[in-house]
């Protein structure tokens, strides 16, 4: 009796191990699909920031010389009249200067390139950061996968246990599988001792649980056949126990 609480008990404890590894991979899969989030937004910012230095970079190459091309196109006129220089591109004019030299003095052109330097250097690091962590998830969720995928094919190849055929004495063949299901294996003679039954009877019992798929029999060159119980799931356990 002391020994089939034990037995249940473990297999109470297998079934909650199968439940928390079940949780696990529900848990890394959430994690994992917040990581991808993430990685999203900032490659989405990533790509703001590289057009808003593009753009600036447009700009300053565009940024036209009034002057020099009010004087140029004066020239291709071949006007010889000295005619003032429009308001409005003296206003231009001195407007993008001011600009320029307002950013000159707060950020240097060696400055501003240290850094765009130091935010792609960033950048960069966020991004491994975040692929190692991603990467960690999908190897934990990938063990988990294949401590289920484990189990799946051992449950897969058990022999299906048909009905115990003792010609009526099921609870007797059933006595020397309690007995295994505490130790897991043990030679015939050890069984007969333990259960005070003669080796013929033992042997049939053995015979009969090896035929439904329960245990194993070997006999070794020398000494007692050996009784091994196959790794059986966990419900079908408890079936065969309650």
């Amino acid at each position: 009796m002391k020994s089939k609480k034990t037995d249940m008990r473990r297999l109470d404890r297998l079934e909650r191990r199968e439940d928390k590894l079940d949780k696990e991979l529900k848990r890394l899969e959430k994690e994992e699909k917040a990581l991808e989030k993430k990685l999203m937004k900032l490659e989405a910012r990533e790509m703001e920031l590289v057009k808003m230095v593009s753009e600036l970079e447009r700009v300053k190459k565009r940024r036209p010389n009034f002057l020099i091309n009010y004087m140029r196109s004066r020239d291709k006129e071949g006007s010889t009249e000295i005619k003032p220089i429009p308001a409005t591109v003296r206003r231009k004019e001195r407007r993008s200067k001011k600009i320029l030299e307002k950013v000159l003095m707060s950020h240097p052109p060696k400055e501003i390139e240290e850094k765009r330097e130091e935010g792609k250097g960033a950048e960069e690091k966020r991004k491994k950061l975040l692929k190692a962590q991603i990467k960690k998830v999908l190897e934990k969720r990938e063990l988990v996968k294949k401590e289920e995928r484990r189990r799946k094919e051992m449950l897969e190849s058990q022999v299906p246990i048909k009905e115990l055929r003792m010609d009526g004495k099921t609870d007797d063949s059933m006595r020397l599988f309690q007995v295994l299901l505490s130790t897991g294996t043990m030679t015939m003679d050890e069984a007969g001792r333990q259960l005070n039954v003669d080796k013929d009877t033992i042997k049939k019992w053995a015979k009969n649980l090896e035929d439904t798929g329960i245990i194993e029999v070997t006999t070794p060159l020398y000494g007692s056949p050996k009784l091994k119980l196959k790794s059986l799931p966990v419900k079908m356990k408890k079936s065969l126990t309650g």
